[in-house]
């Protein structure tokens, strides 16, 4: 009987390292370069780009640890959890909190996210494709990601959901402006989020689009009697995070914001899973809290080409061959982009303050993420 449950481990095992093979074979052969891990931290970025094509070299690199270490000394920064406005909700019950959101190359930004929401989220879950909004193929980040000490402790909570497209049934254009990759993912959340228990609670928006964790909390355990609310008519509500483009200290005037609240970016939202049906993924509600950070226009090099190569609103199908001047045109534009219709913190409506919001974990280690500042990131010199 021994003999027979160890041939039967063994017969387990291999069909496991087959299984490996093959998934590792499959992604070699799409994405050769990112698996070749070679030293090239003393190489110019952009020499990289012109040299081995901007998605293999952006690949690689986005999936760099930050060379800063972290922190071992957060608790001032990281405030204790309290209403702000109102009084702690009656109910004692527990409750489900999935964090729903869409992830194709955000690396800096899940880790921010996971840092941000963590007491408070029950499960993370995160939509990810194999093809970019470009319908070109892309690995499965997470896949690689789960096993990465900075993400090793939150992988028990994070629940993948795959948008498995057939590679054949897509032609690829990186020159069109098409939304009907984006919004298929969209229809992938919502279909999640429709099969949760009715009264768990759902946030729904983009892996950068990162509510506080204070507005979270408000807006899920806090009675607000004076708005004549409670936690069973609070839902569905929106929240309005503040919209820096790139620059910790500027803000955007933004073309969604929360409405009285100008320099608001207004799309993540919260609702119960049985609202989730007769709504729709990007929905503005008319209950709102303010407090979060929307990591767009983050100006690191490899991000930077990323997204234009893939973002649904950029492209241009000649920067499959990007030489290093374009690679670095396109960076400076990111950095120069922060200034356009920004206006510096101290400028910001008294009403939209409350907006303004920078992660516990990023104001612990400031130096981690260098192009929230404009500052040279030594993952990606260019």
């Amino acid at each position: 009987m021994r003999l027979e449950t160890r041939q039967k481990k063994r017969v387990s095992a291999s069909i496991l390292l087959i299984l490996f093979i093959v998934f590792s074979y499959h992604e070699i052969s799409l994405f050769p370069r990112y698996f070749s891990f070679r030293d090239t931290s003393q190489i110019n970025f952009c020499e990289q780009v012109q040299r081995e094509g901007p998605m293999n070299a952006a690949l690689e690199r986005t999936l760099w640890q930050p060379p800063v270490p972290l922190s071992k000394s957060c608790g001032r920064y990281k405030q204790e959890l309290r209403c702000t406005r109102g009084q702690p909700a009656s109910s004692q019950n527990p409750i489900e909190i999935y964090d729903i959101f869409l992830f194709s190359f955000e690396v800096d930004a899940l880790e921010i996210r996971f840092h941000e929401l963590d007491e408070l989220v029950s499960h993370f879950v995160i939509v990810e494709s194999n093809i970019d909004h470009k319908g070109y193929p892309k690995p499965l980040l997470w896949n690689m990601l789960k096993h990465d000490p900075r993400f090793v402790p939150f992988r028990s909570k994070v629940i993948h959901v795959v948008r498995d497209v057939p590679l054949d049934s897509v032609q690829g254009n990186r020159s069109a402006i098409e939304w009907t990759f984006e919004h298929q993912s969209w229809e992938k959340a919502l279909e999640f989020c429709r099969f949760l228990p009715p009264q768990a609670i759902v946030m729904l928006g983009f892996v950068d689009e990162i509510v506080s964790r204070q507005a979270l909390y408000d807006a899920i355990y806090c009675e607000d009697h004076s708005s004549g609310s409670n936690i069973t008519s609070a839902l569905p509500l929106s929240f309005g995070i503040w919209f820096p483009f790139g620059h910790l200290e500027r803000a955007f005037r933004t073309d969604w914001p929360i409405q009285g609240h100008p320099y608001t970016y207004g799309y993540p939202s919260l609702r119960y899973a049985s609202q989730c049906s007769s709504g729709t993924f990007r929905q503005q509600f008319a209950r709102h809290k303010l407090g979060g950070l929307h990591i767009s226009n983050y100006c690191f090099p490899p991000f930077v080409i990323l997204k234009e190569l893939t973002g649904t609103e950029y492209g241009n199908e000649t920067l499959q061959n990007m030489t290093k001047e374009q690679c670095q045109q396109l960076v400076h534009d990111c950095q120069g982009h922060s200034f356009g219709r920004t206006v510096p913190l101290d400028q910001v409506p008294e009403e939209d303050l409350d907006a303004v919001y920078i992660p516990w974990f990023v104001k612990c280690n400031p130096k981690r993420y260098p192009s929230l500042m404009h500052q040279v990131d030594l993952r990606a010199v260019v």
